[in-house]
């Protein structure tokens, strides 16, 4: 896609626990690191859930290890020198009292960042109440892409699916675009859709699939998912 650029929606697309808000984070954490002013917008995790998350992925600690209170001395010190590390990056997490777009675009007015990314879609409320769920998504995605152009910045956005894509055999196919959760006004406003897919012979494996790309061909590629640190990768390490 050749990056995310200034107003384009891209939309993640994922089952429960595909890692859409371990993608979205790393994408956060990447430009942050380059110098992006980031908001990272949570509707579903606390920023202390979230910065620790960002912590352990940037150590390479186990987040479970962290939860549990069994971190070695040798574990502690990478955790706190990568907590300082992040502590530096112009990154926002904005988790109290945000559930509209016109709450999101208050503070983008404020804040100035480069970069927003929400998650997710289905737990923000429209800023006017529409009759049936599908309308009030409808109002969200596109008061984002609204968002992304007037502000000139990208904003990646996270997307629950549906329940629906269990075969007879019991694995799970591959996510199509009339699979995004609540409606398909989600396509029709996004530049860009990608959608996780964990495959079931090899677990470690997640396959990217962009079922929309507005400015070019679609595609797929394979990353591979670390539970541990819940961060994703090029290749296995």
């Amino acid at each position: 896609t050749t990056g995310i650029q200034p107003g384009w929606l891209v939309i993640v697309g994922a089952r429960p626990g595909e890692g859409k808000t371990s993608l979205a984070l790393q994408v956060a954490l990447h430009n942050a690191e380059r110098g992006v002013p980031v908001l990272f917008v949570s509707r579903e995790m606390s920023d202390v859930e979230l910065a620790t998350r960002a912590v352990c992925g940037y150590a390479g600690i186990s987040y479970t290890k962290v939860r549990r209170g069994s971190l070695q001395d040798s574990d502690w010190r990478r955790f706190l020198d990568a907590q300082g590390k992040l502590e530096e990056l112009p990154i926002e997490l904005y988790d109290e009292g945000v559930e509209t777009v016109g709450q999101i675009r208050s503070r983008v007015r404020r804040s100035s960042p480069g970069l927003v990314v929400v998650d997710y879609i289905q737990l923000l409320r429209p800023d006017t109440a529409q009759a049936r769920r599908d309308l009030d998504i409808a109002e969200i995605t596109r008061g984002l892409k609204l968002l992304a152009k007037e502000a000139q910045i990208p904003v990646l956005a996270c997307a629950q699916l549906n329940r629906g894509q269990v075969q007879k055999d019991g694995t799970m196919r591959a996510p199509e675009l009339q699979d995004l959760r609540d409606g398909g006004t989600q396509e029709q406003d996004a530049d860009v859709v990608l959608m996780l897919h964990r495959k079931d012979k090899d677990p470690r494996i997640t396959q990217a699939l962009f079922r929309k790309f507005r400015h070019g061909p679609s595609g797929s590629d394979d990353l591979y998912w670390y539970p541990d640190i819940t961060r994703f990768a090029d290749g296995l390490r």
